[in-house]
């Protein structure tokens, strides 16, 4: 497919139409994704692997605390390179080429004890973990030039943050947060945020979110048609699709509800 100025007319032009109502159909994330990455730049093929590099975490950590979440399937890294990765960080006293970015590294090297610091304020916490990777990813988002991307990850930095805040009120903890909140309330989306996690019914919350999701993503692309910015929040819509469409139709409801109630850290709500 032709591209121009990093403007994909034809590549968007031929991408299927899916709506919140297709979330019990089949989507084929890979493909879709293999179909848009082999026509992008390569800058914006980092973009597109930032965005993925969220599962990657998300499994990293579950695989790490001997989760019995299911795998996610949308990282950029299969389990058993997930596994390997985790193996050599535990296993290997030598540097090795890792397939995670140098930020991430140097979290799991602390975790994992290889890597020991002089300075006491290197000195890691490891049930800090996840909140660490977090924070390394998000680090690396708000330096990359894609605009959506961006700022869709300084959204979901903000929502945790919200979402951990009330949490700890209500457990009556400390909040453990990703960065500084300021004033909740001036977050554009904070009363339809509130609205959602007021919703007592796990699923019907979920779907809320979710629908939320899909706002945010369209508003941050409003004014974008053909480039990079247009690709991932159409990509952000499929996958909060995918999640849906990957449950099954008998049992899915209830395996759904179950996985949701035992989440207890504000962590595991995803954007």
């Amino acid at each position: 497919m032709q591209k121009m100025n990093n403007e994909y007319y034809c590549l968007v032009a031929g991408l299927a139409e899916y709506s919140y109502a297709d979330k019990r159909g089949k989507i084929d994330i890979e493909a879709i994704r293999t179909e848009i990455n082999e026509v992008l730049s390569a800058q914006d093929k980092k973009a597109l692997e930032l965005l993925y590099l969220y599962y990657d975490i998300e499994n990293v950590v579950n695989i790490l605390n001997n989760s019995k979440l299911p795998f996610n399937v949308l990282g950029n890294l299969t389990r058993v390179q997930v596994e390997e990765e985790i193996s050599a960080f535990e296993t290997d006293d030598e540097p090795f080429e890792s397939l995670l970015p140098p930020p991430l590294r140097l979290t799991l090297d602390r975790y994992l004890g290889r890597y020991v610091a002089e300075d006491d304020e290197l000195n890691f916490d490891k049930s800090l973990l996840e909140k660490s990777l977090h924070a390394d990813y998000f680090l690396l988002c708000s330096t990359i030039k894609c605009d959506f991307l961006r700022k869709w990850c300084e959204y979901d930095r903000i929502i945790r943050n919200i979402i951990a805040v009330r949490r700890a009120a209500q457990l009556e903890k400390e909040p453990i947060m990703v960065g500084e909140l300021e004033d909740e309330r001036e977050f554009e989306y904070y009363s339809e945020l509130i609205s959602v996690l007021e919703t007592r019914d796990f699923v019907e919350r979920e779907t809320k979110m979710d629908m939320l999701r899909l706002t945010i993503a369209e508003g941050l692309s409003e004014h974008n048609y053909f480039d990079i910015n247009m690709l991932l929040a159409y990509l952000v819509k499929l996958n909060i699709l995918f999640r849906w469409s990957s449950l099954d139709k008998k049992v899915g409801e209830e395996r759904f509800r179950a996985i949701v109630k035992g989440f207890t850290d504000s962590a595991q709500i995803n954007i």
